[in-house]
């Protein structure tokens, strides 16, 4: 099934007083959300929740017109048939999608989302969702409370460039601020396609991680999650080159210890182009660790096919920080250590390890 969600909210229903409302795209019954009988609506019951609140999303297509925005802190899990008395009775692969379709205004330089979470305490978890085809990103948390996605795909988000104007937005498929010690975990998650699609206009792109930007938490953990072909998509339409600028085409972390264990970074692509100036510079290759990331680690982790290049010969940066990975420690930290454990971590496709001066790599 599959409904459109945007515009003013109805809120008739009297919601049960329980933590755990279970969610149809229509809802049904007393629509009070305490059993599938009487699963809320979403759209009836977004703005009624409370901090620590979970949904339980029943595996359709929610097509989104406007972003759901909260300051709560939420569990949301899909992927139920209509019929579970417990998360874990879920079976098979089914996910909950929420489709943008690709509706949302072009904007440049706006911070707008599928899923925009501003919560400054707490917990957000994401439990078997797939957020598709936003034009800006699949999901946002600024507010700085701690974020877990399980099993979700973030996936085909990020515009296609229309106009001459520069966007710089960061985190296309997921855009996450941590404060005050708060934690990010990926478990078996996938990133594919999230990019900016430029056709070459001059202006200036900074597009740091496509898949995933991640800055200020305590720690980013990442375990079994795929990113798959992330980073800029250059349409050159004969027009000057552009200024495109990406670090990180896959992933980039500011000041966030990273430890991704048995994780697969693949054919995603870092074309950038300069204009002989002092943009463009194939920054960041794949995976951009910068500021206070020491004591990262990378465990059985594959980097293959992955391709970071920048095209303008004439660019004073051409090529520089091209590398699968990238340690740069910011001038007001200590210096970082990356560690990548021998003979578990392949490199294929764009092999190399690049690291700024005052940091350095461990291999054991």
């Amino acid at each position: 099934m599959r409904v459109s969600i945007g515009g003013p909210l109805s809120l008739t229903p009297v919601f049960a007083p329980s933590s755990i409302y279970r969610v149809t795209a229509a809802g049904a019954g007393t629509k009070d959300g305490s059993s599938w009988e009487n699963a809320a609506a979403l759209s009836e019951i977004w703005s009624t929740l409370a901090d620590g609140d979970e949904l339980w999303l029943k595996a359709e297509t929610y097509a989104l017109t406007a972003a759901l925005a909260t300051d709560k802190a939420l569990t949301i899990r899909g992927g139920f048939a209509g019929s579970e008395t417990s998360a874990e009775a879920r079976t098979g692969t089914a996910l909950t999608v929420f489709d943008g379709a690709k509706t949302y205004p072009n904007v440049a330089e706006g911070n707008s989302a599928l899923l925009e979470f501003s919560a400054t305490s707490g917990k957000i978890t994401l439990d078997r969702l797939e957020l598709k085809q936003s034009y800006t990103r699949g999901v946002q948390s600024t507010g700085g409370a701690s974020v877990r996605l399980d099993d979700c795909v973030i996936n085909d988000n990020g515009w296609r460039e229309t106009t001459s104007k520069a966007r710089s937005l960061p985190g296309r498929g997921a855009y996450l601020v941590g404060a005050n010690g708060a934690t990010a975990k990926f478990v078996r998650c996938l990133f594919r396609r999230n990019n900016n699609h430029s056709n070459g206009q001059n202006d200036y792109f900074n597009q740091d991680g496509c898949g995933a930007y991640v800055t200020t938490f305590g720690s980013l953990t990442m375990e079994s999650t795929t990113f798959y072909q992330n980073g800029i998509a250059l349409e050159r339409t004969g027009k000057s080159p552009g200024r495109e600028d990406t670090w990180g085409a896959a992933l980039c972390v500011n000041a966030t210890p990273v430890t991704a264990t048995d994780c697969d970074f693949r054919a995603n692509s870092n074309q950038n182009h300069g204009n002989g100036g002092s943009y463009g510079s194939g920054a960041g290759g794949m995976v951009f660790l910068n500021g206070n990331c020491g004591a990262s680690t990378f465990t059985s982790c594959r980097f293959v096919g992955n391709f970071s290049r920048d095209f303008d010969p004439g660019s004073p940066t051409a090529g520089k920080f091209s590398g699968t990975l990238v340690l740069k420690d910011g001038a007001s930290t200590s210096a970082g250590t990356l560690a990548v454990k021998a003979g578990k971590v392949v490199l294929a496709g764009d092999a190399a390890i690049e690291v700024a001066a005052g940091a350095c790599v461990a291999f054991d």
